[in-house]
């Protein structure tokens, strides 16, 4: 029996190792894990790594065991944020988990296999309103096993120097990969750009002097112009300003004067008795819109007349089309047209007294019923009115 063999399980070695790779990126604030990420009810630091510890384990082989790893990056949002601050954001848990990822893959030990991942990302509104990038992926390990009484093995993980986007990286053609600089090639690097800075800096102080230089000489004269200009404006608008007011004061006679030849043209065209003349009519309100086509109401009448005229008042000028047509509350569905051919209508105007009724069913009697009807309008708002003599 000293010789019986136990399988060691590797849960704990993966999610160290997860969780070293986690804390050594520049922008994570935070190792958590737990069943759910949804579940999580304690105070958190954000941006957070967040792992799920329902692992699936599959035995590949005799010698390897393989992983399922759901690994959450989340990082915290406004409430009030905006679809830009969302894009953004979930750009950045993107990225700071690619960059964890890649370190898995590329600086795990060589007995270690990373796989592949598979990405969502979304929106969570939960208390901390976060934006969440969730990734599947594989890591396959050496089944590890261990001569009973020997004690548990672990996994090598290795010290990691931070990284994440504050590290300088370069993308490696050949590799088709990104690759990180060594020391000696940050040191390189930092040389040559502190060399860099120091000749731009003084390339563009001697830039500022001789700027600054011709400025100097060329103000006096630049001012020098303005203040002629600004006089010249001065003038042109003191002579603008009298021509405006002539042509306001003639433009405001003028309208007077239509203002009242319409109004006397309308009272010269008004035919209505004070005491046998009804009135009766509909206004129509498209809202915003112009008004549609089709059946704008009815009005029942009372008395038998004859339609003296008809009245078309709206508030904008445009165009519109009305037909009246006649029946009984019995016959409304068949109800006729009373103006042949010549219908009430507006053509670029907002207000019209028709008299002329030559070819119209001008008679009504007690208990006729007419229908508005609109067949065409540019115009949102109108009322039609219709003066009808009793007999």
């Amino acid at each position: 029996m000293s010789n019986q063999i136990y399988r060691i399980q590797g849960l704990k070695g993966i999610r160290d190792l997860v969780k070293v790779t986690c804390e050594a990126h520049i922008s994570v604030s935070e190792f958590k894990s737990g069943l759910s990420l949804e579940d999580e009810g304690t105070e958190s630091m954000y941006p957070l790594a967040y792992l799920e510890t329902g692992f699936d384990v599959r035995q590949e082989d005799g010698n390897s065991e393989t992983y399922s790893i759901n690994l959450n990056i989340a990082d915290r949002m406004p409430e009030d944020a905006t679809e830009e601050e969302v894009i953004l954001t979930l750009s950045k848990t993107t990225q700071i988990l690619d960059e964890i990822h890649y370190q898995l893959e590329t600086l795990s030990p060589s007995s270690i296999k990373v796989g592949y991942t598979s990405k969502l990302v979304y929106r969570s509104y939960g208390k901390d309103n976060l934006a969440v990038t969730r990734a599947e992926f594989t890591i396959r390990i050496p089944r590890y096993v261990a001569r009973k009484n020997s004690g548990l093995m672990s996994i090598d993980i290795p010290n990691l120097p931070k990284f994440g986007n504050a590290h300088i990286i370069l993308w490696d053609s050949i590799k088709n990969k990104p690759e990180l600089l060594s020391t000696d090639d940050l040191e390189a690097v930092s040389q040559h750009l502190n060399a860099s800075i120091q000749t731009t800096r003084q390339a563009l102080e001697d830039a500022i002097q001789v700027a600054k230089s011709d400025l100097e000489d060329n103000i006096g004269t630049v001012k020098s112009d303005l203040e002629g200009n600004i006089n010249n404006v001065k003038s042109d608008l003191t002579g603008a300003k009298a021509e405006f007011n002539t042509r306001i004061v003639g433009a405001q006679t003028e309208f007077n004067a239509r203002l009242e030849a319409t109004k006397t043209e309308l009272e010269d065209k008004i035919l209505i008795s004070s005491q046998t003349t009804e009135t009766i009519g509909v206004t129509v309100d498209g809202g915003k819109l112009a008004i549609k086509s089709g059946s704008k109401g009815y009005r029942e009448i009372p008395f038998a007349g004859k339609i003296l005229s008809y009245t078309i008042i709206g508030p904008n000028t445009g165009d519109i089309i009305f037909d009246l047509k006649k029946a009984t509350l019995e016959t409304l569905e068949s109800a006729v047209s009373i103006c042949g051919n010549n219908r009430p209508m507006l053509q670029g105007q907002s207000q019209k007294l028709g008299t002329d009724l030559l070819g119209w069913d001008i008679q009504v009697n007690a208990g006729n019923v007419l229908e508005f009807f609109v067949e065409s309008a540019t115009l949102s708002k109108i009322q039609l009115f219709l003066n009808i003599k009793r007999d």
